[in-house]
């Protein structure tokens, strides 16, 4: 809990009040949960426009429940004054999946199942969550490197400004080593990429794949 809260304060302090998670009795950490998800992501860039094709797959219990959500997001608290649309799933915040920021940052998300989570990490939904104030690649990056996280991610992130799209994959530390491991993959023209549930460019960790 120690680790969320200093998150929360460091990062972003507007997205949730700490106190409120940690007297929540329902909290556990990612590690004593499976997900199995079935994302995927094709990125192409040519020489005026790049494009991302996501392919959103949540689990059946969200069929037909996910929503659209636009935001103006202001006020006492927030690092970056902000407007975002996102998908978003009923019960969770703001994103797991995609958005478009007012900055011209926009991502979508994949889901990647290290076979170890770190215990009492901060959780992807929360990164997810502040990766939606990026006004920048290199803002992106710093947002979603952060230490101690409970598990792994990959991220595709395109910036209008900068005409750059990467693809990320970030994989969690462990007890001893909390720092995460990370990979940031460019495409160039003429490069496409296609990235689902499954580490492809970080080889030295073990990992579970659903099919």
């Amino acid at each position: 809990m120690n680790e969320m809260g200093n998150f929360y304060d460091k990062y972003n302090p507007s997205i949730i009040d700490k106190k409120s998670i940690q007297k929540s009795p329902h909290l556990r950490s990612e590690s004593t949960h499976k997900f199995i998800d079935h994302c995927s992501d094709y990125l192409v860039k040519n020489e005026d426009v790049s494009y991302i094709g996501h392919n959103e797959d949540g689990g059946t219990i969200t069929r037909n429940k996910g929503f659209l959500l636009y935001a103006h997001v202001v006020g006492e608290g927030v690092r970056e004054e902000i407007e975002f649309v996102s998908f978003v799933y009923p019960g969770q915040l703001a994103t797991v999946a995609l958005f478009h920021n007012s900055f011209g940052i926009s991502a979508t998300m994949n889901g990647l199942n290290p076979a170890t989570c770190l215990e009492g990490g901060i959780g992807r939904m929360f990164i997810g969550r502040d990766l939606v104030g990026a006004t920048s690649i290199q803002d992106a990056l710093d947002r979603i490197t952060v230490p101690n996280q409970a598990t792994a991610h990959n991220y595709n992130i395109h910036s209008v400004a900068e005409k750059r799209l990467l693809n990320i994959e970030v994989a969690n530390g462990n007890q001893e080593d909390r720092n995460v491991e990370y990979h940031v993959q460019e495409i160039e023209v003429g490069s496409p990429l296609f990235h689902a549930n499954e580490f492809i460019f970080i080889t030295d960790i073990e990992q579970v794949v659903f099919f």
